[in-house]
This record gives structure tokens, sequence and C-alpha cells, in this order.
């Protein structure tokens, strides 16, 4: 009986399909104004990051990124028929992961995550690991800018408030 368990466990393991997995450890940084112009608690911060990031994550995620990402990497071209896209799009969430990092002494990191997918082709996994991680960053970019913009408005209306008290004493 274990020459046979033996036997059918090497069969089995050389008909199921090779499945290569691709990470990339992404790092957000927040933007920061000094404390002694903006007061802002930690959680209220570790809140608005989190809610910045499934913002993020939900734009990335999106129908219609993940369609680009299937038609550029001819992926799944054995779904046909009818709702073969929307098919697509749900293997293609299904093979991507998305995990918090945790560091050695198993504390959550809430600024880094884990971003993995996987694929039969290996070369297939790097790349859409890489366009998805790209996404992530330009999207980052783009509210980075977003929320700079923000800053200087605010300090631009705190600048024109001072200088009117001055201008009135």
């Amino acid at each position: 009986p274990a020459v046979l368990v033996a036997l059918i466990g090497i069969f089995v393991t050389f008909k199921l399909p090779d499945y290569y997995a691709a990470d990339a450890i992404i790092f957000i940084q927040q933007e920061r104004l000094a404390t002694k112009v903006v007061d802002s608690p930690e959680d209220k911060e570790s809140k608005e990051m989190q809610i910045q990031f499934e913002g993020l994550l939900q734009e990335i995620l999106s129908r219609p990124r993940l369609r680009g990402i299937i038609n550029q990497y001819k992926l799944y071209p054995e779904i046909t028929g009818t709702g073969a896209e929307q098919k697509a799009i749900l293997k293609l969430r299904s093979k991507v992961s998305i995990a918090a990092v945790k560091s050695e002494t198993g504390v959550v990191n809430p600024q880094a995550f884990q971003l993995s997918f996987s694929h039969s082709d290996p070369a297939t996994a790097y790349a859409v690991t890489k366009t998805i991680s790209n996404l992530f960053i330009e999207e980052s970019l783009i509210a980075k800018k977003s929320e700079a913009q923000g800053t200087e408005e605010f300090l631009d209306s705190k600048l024109r408030e001072a200088r009117e008290r001055l201008e009135q004493t």
C-alpha cells in the first residue's frame, strides 16, 4: 500500500500543471506636513492611509484596468463564449494576491504590501506583476501630486490669513 500511494503521488505530481508566482513588495510613503503646521493624530493618519489604500486598490483592480492587462498579455485565451470577458477578469482577480507585509516580530506594516500573481508561464507571471505594481506606483504618484497641490493651497490660504492679520495689526 505504501508503494502504491507513493506511485500515485508521483503520477499526480507529474500530471499537475506548473504554476509560477511573481512577487513585488510595494511601500507607500505617506506625505507629511510639519507637525507644527498641522496636528494629525497617529490613529487618524493610519485610518486615512487605509482609506487611501483601499481606493487605490479599487482603482487598480477595476474592470478597465484588468481588461487592459488581459488584452496586453493575451491571458486566458481558453475562456470563450458568453461572458468570457467577465470570467477572465474574475480569474485574473483570483490569481492576484495582495497581502500586508509583516516584520520579523510579526508587526504589520501599514505602509507596505506584497503583490503576487501566479501563472503557468514564468515570464508572464513576472510581466503581469510588474505591470500591476507599476500601476500602483503611477496611481500613487498621481494621488501625491493632488495631495501636494492641496497642501500648497492650504499653506497659501494660511499665509493670506496671516498677512491679513498682520496688515490689520
